[in-house]
């Protein structure tokens, strides 16, 4: 359901970087208010159950993985394209970004507003070059 849903998402932007900005802008809007102080059972089981279950160490780390590749495809999209530079250090900063949407879903359950979630979008564009 969230694939397609950030397939949705993504789909008026006419560039890698502009896709990349609404997939941030949608783990953003994901970050904040009710939704958001239900949290992500990634970011949960991440930090509870990885530590003692394998199983569930797996799944969460297969589910950051397909994060990460979503977010260096549309950073290896957009230095294709031109509107992200050409030299950027994709695997670097996909996992940067990573690190930055599941630390928005963490802050989110402290009750965030979706003006303070979305303003870490700009932010995280500026790794994006």
């Amino acid at each position: 359901v969230r694939d397609a849903a950030l397939r949705r998402a993504l789909a008026p932007a006419a560039n890698g970087r502009e896709r990349l900005r609404l997939a941030l802008a949608f783990y953003a809007d994901a970050s904040h208010g009710p939704l958001g102080r239900m949290g992500c059972f990634v970011v949960a089981g991440a930090s509870e159950l990885g530590t003692f279950d394998d199983d569930a160490a797996r799944w969460i780390a297969q589910a950051l993985l397909r994060v990460e590749a979503v977010l260096a495809g549309l950073l290896r999209e957009g230095a294709a394209d031109g509107s992200i530079a050409a030299g950027i250090d994709v695997a670097a900063t996909a996992r940067a970004l990573l690190c930055l949407v599941q630390g928005m879903r963490l802050v989110g359950k402290t009750g965030r507003t979706r003006k303070e979630m979305r303003a870490l979008v700009e932010v995280a564009m500026k790794m994006a070059g």
